[in-house]
């Protein structure tokens, strides 16, 4: 990291006095490759001094097989991902488009993907699986493996299929493998030995994807929970890596609530409204919908259930039909307070967990300069800390990945304040300058 006066700024542009250059980042949590088609979201990347991406996360990648499941089939399960355009029939067509995408791409096989193409049952020759598996895995630059275990088809797969299946690929693949766990909530210990169980006595390396520890069962217990949860990764016998994005709330998949990804398409609405009120989601009425429709849009459930004089319940039943189980929603999962213990950790990754373009989340564009942003007003050690775990934990994860050819220089207002919190008008406030240059 260097600071540049004005002298060494004209080696590099026009750029302000006072601001920092470190090396370009690289984030590893990204659905990427859902968008290479988007100049959007490329720019967003940019904007937040990204010049390298891992895509393919929470077991999803943008490949399906044309002869096992239909276009139309695969759209409907990945759609909220990302744009449609960039949906391929094949990973030379994912990779070669990887080759031209201006930046550096570098690609995971996600396993809930591959699965929706090529289900399994309790009658599947698991072994002649994993080897069919393996082959693509091996005829294909990967850098891993990504697994959602809160994401059809494996949220559903009967647990010992499930078991069967990761203990033989990751014996079979000894690769880092990219987990989305179960439960963050109350079972979040559960969920995390779930993953840790299939990993002991081998050496394929386990990374935990956006730890959040959320909802209102961890509120002021984060701090006791995280020492548990570094603890527990201290008495594993194979490696043990973890990311975290530093925003307090949640955004995925509308459907994420219902058992299944399709359970909308197969409960009537008195089944929804009965499995809602027996699993009542943390905060539900407080949950903000992100869809294509306006009416919908940007609104609480609550607001959307007033409107049309409604339940809660019942509003979501009406806007998961509506939207077709595609859509997506957020909101709060832990306090700011609690986020920090995460964020600033000295183990932890910083990661953006990017969520595509059409419903723009405000973690796509301020994931890295947030954090950046909040470490500088911690001072100058803080900050070093945060620049050193952007730039080499990837680098923890992925060893053989290429870091990005440019740098990133960035620089503060100091007399503007900003935390985890703050909305997107106060972080652009703060920051002066961000810039992707070479030298």
């Amino acid at each position: 990291m260097e600071r540049l006066d004005r002298d060494g700024a004209s080696l590099a542009g026009e750029l302000v006095d006072g601001g920092y250059l470190i090396p370009a980042l690289t984030d590893i949590h990204t659905h990427s490759d859902f968008y290479f088609d988007s100049d959007t979201a490329n720019q967003f990347a940019k904007n937040m001094g990204v010049a390298a991406q891992v895509g393919g996360l929470c077991g999803f990648h943008a490949v399906f097989d044309e002869t096992q499941v239909t276009r139309e089939a695969f759209e409907e399960y990945a759609a909220f991902l990302g744009t449609k355009g960039s949906i391929f029939t094949s990973f030379d067509a994912l990779f070669a488009a990887a080759e031209n995408a201006g930046r550096v791409h570098a690609q995971l096989l996600g396993l809930n993907a591959y699965l929706f193409s090529y289900p399994v049952t309790e009658q599947t020759d698991l072994d002649a699986y994993v080897d069919t598996l393996a082959a693509v895995f091996e005829a294909y630059p990967f850098a891993g493996i990504s697994v959602g275990l809160a994401y059809h088809p494996l949220k559903t797969l009967p647990e010992a299929v499930f078991q069967t299946l990761l203990r033989k690929l990751v014996a079979r693949i000894p690769t880092v493998y990219n987990y989305h766990i179960r439960n963050q909530n109350a079972q979040v210990f559960e969920s995390l030995d779930e993953v840790f169980a299939c990993h002991r006595g081998a050496n394929a390396h386990c990374h935990i994807s956006h730890l959040k520890f959320a909802g209102a069962t961890h509120i002021g217990q984060v701090k006791d929970r995280f020492a548990r949860f570094q603890t527990l990764i201290e008495q594993q016998d194979f490696p043990v890596t973890w990311d975290v994005y530093p925003f307090s709330f949640a955004c995925t998949t509308l459907s994420q609530f219902l058992p299944e990804s399709d359970s909308w398409s197969k409960m009537t609405q008195a089944e929804v409204i009965a499995y809602l009120e027996q699993n009542p989601p943390y905060d539900f009425a407080n949950v903000v919908i992100a869809c294509r429709i306006p009416a919908y849009n940007g609104l609480q459930l609550h607001e959307i259930a007033t409107n049309k004089g409604m339940s809660v319940e019942q509003a979501y039943y009406e806007v998961v039909r509506e939207l077709e189980g595609i859509g997506a929603y957020f909101r709060q999962f832990c306090t700011d307070a609690d986020l920090a213990e995460l964020v600033f950790a000295k183990d932890a990754i910083i990661a953006s967990d990017s969520f595509g373009v059409e419903n723009v989340h405000p973690r796509c564009t301020h994931t890295f300069t947030k954090a950046l942003a909040c470490a500088h007003q911690l001072g100058d050690a803080a900050f070093t800390d945060m620049v050193c775990k952007l730039v080499e934990g990837p680098q923890r994860v992925f060893p053989d990945l290429s870091a990005p050819k440019a740098y990133l220089y960035i620089a503060f207002d100091p007399d503007m304040t900003v935390d985890l919190s703050s909305p997107e008008a106060l972080i652009d406030q703060k920051i002066t300058q961000c810039v992707l240059v070479t030298l």
